[in-house]
This record gives C-alpha cells, sequence and structure tokens, in this order.
C-alpha cells in the first residue's frame, strides 16, 4: 500500500474479516440457530396441545423438521472438519516453504540437492491443494468457507460502521471516483490540498474516519492571473 495513511484502517478491516470468518467457521450457521428454536418450541407446542388434530399437525412437523436439522448438522460438522484438513495442508506447505527460503538464503553453501527436493514437494502440496479446495468449494450445501472475500469484507465494514455499504449506489461511487479530477478542473495548481480533501470525503463516506475528529479543514488559495 503506497500511502502510508491507508493501511491502518485497511489492514484492521482485513483482520475484523478474518476474525469473523473464523469465528463463523467455529459458531453454527444462523440457519440452523433459527431451525434449532423452531423445533424446540414445536416441541413444548406439542407437550401443551390437547386437541388431538392440532397435535398430529406439530407430530407431522417436528417428524420433517428433525431429521432435516440433524442432516444439516452432519454436514456442517463434515465441512468444518474439511476445512480443518485444508488449513493443516496449507500450514504443511508454509513450514516447506520456510524450508526453501532457510536453504536458499544460505547461498553458495545451499544443499541444491535438497531446493530440488523441496521444490517438488511444494508442488505436489499445493496441486493437492487446489484439488482439496475445488472439490470442497464445488460441493452442494456449503455452510462455511476460510476464505475472506469482497463479500465478508464488506459485511465486516457494514458491521463495524454501522452503514451499510450495499446502499452506495453505482452513481455514487463514480461521483466519488471522479471526485479529484472534477477539482482538478476548477482548483488550479492545487493537487495536494485536492487529494487531501477528497481523501477525507471517502472514508467519512465509507465509515471508516474517526467521527470524533473534523471531517476535513482545508484552504484553498486563489491565484489570480
Amino acid at each position: 500500500m503506497p500511502s502510508r495513511r491507508n493501511p491502518d484502517k485497511s489492514i484492521d478491516i482485513l483482520d475484523k474479516a478474518c476474525a469473523m470468518t473464523r469465528l463463523e467457521i467455529d459458531a453454527m450457521p444462523k440457519e440452523l440457530v433459527m431451525l434449532q428454536g423452531e423445533i424446540f418450541v414445536l416441541e413444548k407446542d406439542f407437550e401443551m396441545e390437547t386437541d388431538s388434530d392440532k397435535k398430529e399437525d406439530l407430530k407431522k412437523e417436528l417428524d420433517f423438521k428433525r431429521p432435516f436439522f440433524k442432516k444439516q448438522l452432519e454436514d456442517w460438522n463434515t465441512q468444518k472438519g474439511a476445512l480443518e484438513f485444508i488449513r493443516k495442508k496449507r500450514l504443511q506447505l508454509l513450514q516447506l516453504e520456510n524450508q526453501l527460503a532457510t536453504e536458499e538464503s544460505r547461498g553458495e553453501s545451499a544443499d541444491q540437492s535438497k531446493i530440488g527436493q523441496l521444490l517438488k514437494k511444494i508442488d505436489e502440496f499445493e496441486l493437492d491443494l487446489k484439488k482439496c479446495k475445488d472439490i470442497y468449494y464445488n460441493q452442494p450445501n456449503l455452510m462455511i468457507q476460510d476464505v475472506v472475500d469482497s463479500g465478508q469484507v464488506q459485511k465486516t465494514i457494514e458491521t463495524t460502521t454501522g452503514i451499510p455499504v450495499s446502499e452506495i449506489g453505482k452513481s455514487e461511487i463514480e461521483r466519488l471516483r471522479s471526485m479529484s479530477d472534477r477539482l482538478s478542473k476548477r482548483v488550479i495548481g492545487q493537487k495536494h490540498a485536492i487529494e487531501a480533501v477528497t481523501y477525507a470525503i471517502k472514508r467519512s463516506r465509507l465509515g471508516i474516519s474517526n467521527p470524533n475528529n473534523q471531517l476535513d479543514h482545508s484552504y484553498f488559495w486563489d491565484h489570480q492571473v
């Protein structure tokens, strides 16, 4: 990241997104929690119901939802196990890469035979890891993932700031992108001030600036020729 100001908030958001992804893997998916709650309510209703017809309807609903919940729970635990297997594969690959870097750092005294063996192992692990990920992410009924994508980052920003990023329309995004160029056409010779102003506005709109601080305080000098 070239800007010295940008990494702080960006890295914080990515850290939070990674933490949220890890928590989502370990915690029961929201859909299963809701289904579990529905079953609990149905069981209580079944116990208290005195009407035989209504009791029969509740029993039919329970007979459908209980095995469905059990199957979903088994799928979730299986997926957790698969992601743990992939995680261990990544750690093994990282260890091999560290061994390779250590050996290569020895320079002329490096064992070329060992380097060749490590490179071969790394290629095999990368291919194996790719196959595992392809199989996992192409399966139906995927409930959890270990990848932090743009959607997870967006959800993290929304959770952290309370501002729904998805509500920023395309027209507004285009205006924010072209703001610096449009200001440059009106304000001549003050590129640094324009960049500072547009940077502050963009951060404020995305909700990643400090709400207790003033948005910006800039002076544009008017040079008349």
